[in-house]
């Protein structure tokens, strides 16, 4: 079905999930359903925990897991970390461009509506994505 939506969560270290949070609390159940956030499960939970943010999260393994559930559908891009402050710029930059090469690879399949990217630090772009 293509009326899924995209969520990449840009930053991992950012204001990002607050406005991930502020805005999911304004939309319709209807239009939650359609959505997929790529992020990573346990550093997004944790964000939100320290925002003291009450968000229903699932995590799931692709786009077509959970399509009736109302929940932040989260599509897991590993990234070690130990605490929240504490990412490797080397990390951050895999993490950033594994999300984009996934959305990417999704939209290719005419899997998805549409992709909502997050603000990202250009820097920590790499020019050479993997998307071809």
């Amino acid at each position: 079905m293509k009326e899924k939506i995209l969520i990449v969560s840009g930053e991992p270290i950012s204001v990002n999930p607050e406005i991930i949070y502020k805005s999911w609390k304004k939309i319709s159940t209807k239009l939650k359903k359609k959505i997929y956030l790529i992020s990573n499960y346990n550093l997004l939970s944790k964000q939100l925990k320290s925002l003291n943010y009450k968000i229903k999260l699932s995590e799931v393994k692709n786009i077509n897991e959970n399509e009736n559930d109302d929940s932040l559908k989260v599509i897991n891009i590993n990234l070690n970390f130990k605490k929240l402050s504490s990412l490797s710029i080397k990390n951050v930059k895999e993490f950033i461009n594994q999300s984009l090469s996934l959305a990417h690879k999704l939209a290719l399949e005419k899997n998805v509506k549409g992709i909502i990217n997050c603000p990202i630090n250009k820097k920590h772009i790499n020019i050479y994505l993997n998307f071809f």
